[in-house]
């Protein structure tokens, strides 16, 4: 910091002559906080009153005789800067003795640095780290430190944060998480009605409009059942007009381990630096995932730095019906830029067809998979390593797997 020394004034000492103002208006708060106090007490002549406001100026006049010494006799005398400043112009060149010491260079205007050691200290003191934090390389890499010590509040939390090439570090956001039983995929009933399962009384059913999802019965053990309409299975109705129904259930079992899954956020639109991460959800409510596949997301957006439109990963519960790729949200889905809302699909010189072909070589760094779809269109696509032909399912969709093979795990 630099500032004037106090070891420095002019001769008419201004600057210490602006602390008198201060003692007037330090008079006058006296005088205010005493007249209330006398309010209080009742105490209203005038005589009286008058006493108390005469002993408070007594006692100012008394300190401010005393600042008036301290400044003659103590500050005055103390002020060696201005001198040893101006001995030290006209030395400068007059002393030619090796061993003779010279004086330092001070400034003629009595400014100067000064430093706080313990200050100092403290300014390059690393930033304490209390919650656990993704670290999310722009080369595939997803470090989860863990520190030592985890504040309370921070205690179901994990912070995001994105490091360029050039090591700077850009938090995203930091997200709660929950922990629910594993989910596995234990059966499908195609095209039967909404009451093929019934609920008992400790389980909860409630009609839904979870996207292609209408009905859901969460069962007390913890197993999940999902009614709704199911693409490939509607198809059945269709040639077959005697089966009961056109939507279909699914039924999530559970295992005897927990997961942890993170709401993620609605929306991202923000830049980092050189780097942007902009993506929204579409038609989906399922915006659960495992919170190390949010890393991975966050990261191939961060390395392709334009906005993508998601369709999801999981619900709440680790359920994630029509699919069973989606379960405990280790996977996620994503539009393609190349399909067009009116049907097929944007030519390969097309700037859309680009942003598909960026957007998946950056998931490939971080994701263990990606599947697209059948057609032809994705055939380029299907050449990288890592790609797989997932079918028409997903001739509308890119699907990205995650595997927690993925995260570098590093303890304090």
């Amino acid at each position: 910091m630099k500032y004037e020394s106090e070891w420095y004034a002019d001769e008419g000492l201004s600057k210490w002559n602006e602390v008198d103002e201060l003692f007037e208006e330090e008079k006058q708060q006296q005088k205010a906080l005493i007249e209330a106090g006398l309010d209080k007490l009742g105490i209203t002549e005038p005589y009286q009153r008058d006493f108390a406001m005469k002993k408070v100026d007594e006692a100012h006049e008394h300190i401010k005789t005393n600042w008036q010494l301290e400044k003659e006799e103590r500050i005055k005398p103390s002020l060696w800067w201005k001198k040893v400043a101006q001995a030290q112009t006209q030395n400068s060149t007059a002393n030619t003795e090796v061993n003779t010491p010279k004086l330092s260079n001070l400034s003629a205007d009595g400014k100067a640095w000064f430093i706080h050691p313990v200050a100092m200290v403290d300014y390059f003191q690393e930033e304490k780290i209390d919650i656990i934090v993704f670290y999310i390389y722009l080369d595939g890499r997803i470090q989860k430190y863990i520190p030592s010590f985890i504040k309370d509040e921070n205690q179901n939390k994990y912070r995001y944060v994105i490091v360029d090439g050039q090591d700077n570090r850009y938090k995203v956001c930091e997200l709660e998480y929950i922990k629910i039983k594993e989910k596995f995929s234990k059966s499908v009933i195609p095209n039967q009605t909404k009451d093929h399962f019934k609920p008992g009384p400790n389980d909860s059913a409630s009609d839904v409009n979870d996207g292609d999802t209408k009905y859901r019965i969460i069962y007390a053990t913890g197993k999940i059942a999902e009614w709704g309409y199911h693409s490939e299975y509607a198809k059945n109705k269709v040639k077959n007009k005697e089966l009961p129904h056109k939507n279909s259930w699914r039924v999530f079992g559970v295992t005897g381990n927990e997961v942890e899954l993170i709401r993620m956020p609605d929306s991202l639109n923000a830049q980092y630096g050189d780097l942007k991460i902009e993506y929204s959800f579409h038609n989906t409510k399922r915006r659960y995932a495992n919170p190390a596949l949010f890393a991975a997301m966050l990261g191939s957006l961060a390395v392709y730095k334009k906005t993508v439109i998601s369709t999801g990963s999981a619900f709440e519960w680790g359920s994630c019906f029509p699919s069973t790729l989606h379960i405990n949200g280790m996977a996620i889905d994503f539009e393609y830029s190349s399909k067009k809302s009116s049907g097929g699909y944007y030519g390969h010189s097309s700037e859309q067809y680009k942003n598909d072909l960026a957007f998946l070589k950056a998931m490939l760094l971080f994701f263990v998979k990606v599947r697209v779809g059948k057609d032809d269109h994705f055939k380029e696509f299907r050449q990288l390593s890592g790609v797989v032909n997932g079918g028409e399912l997903h001739d509308s969709h890119f699907h990205a797997d995650f595997s927690l093979t993925k995260i570098e795990e590093i303890k304090e």
